[in-house]
């Protein structure tokens, strides 16, 4: 497996955690803090909305997209990593081939 397969892997929590049936309880505390430390749309969603439901989070993409380990990435792996990103949640095939 390369490695932006296994960034990718990681960012779209592909080996995530199974939570109990009637989800898990959250401190109300640390659920604003983590929130409002991340990036916010203008409607306010942030990749580090919790779920706390079946999965932890809302959204099935990683806030560590937003991180400086990711940013600064070598360019050929992060670019691989967001073409694939994009091919997989918009079902588009991926020009030039990159897998």
């Amino acid at each position: 497996m390369r490695r932006s397969d296994e960034i990718l892997a990681s960012l779209l929590f592909s080996d995530h955690a199974e939570l109990p049936v009637d989800g898990i309880d959250g401190s109300a505390t640390f659920l604003k803090e983590f929130h409002s430390a991340g990036l916010q749309s203008k409607d306010g969603w942030s990749l580090r909305d919790f779920r706390l439901q079946k999965r932890l989070f809302k959204y099935r993409c990683s806030y560590t997209i937003h991180s400086k380990a990711f940013i600064y990435l070598p360019d050929p792996i992060k670019r691989r990593v967001l073409t694939n990103l994009r091919q997989h949640l918009t079902g588009e095939p991926i020009a030039g081939g990159l897998s």
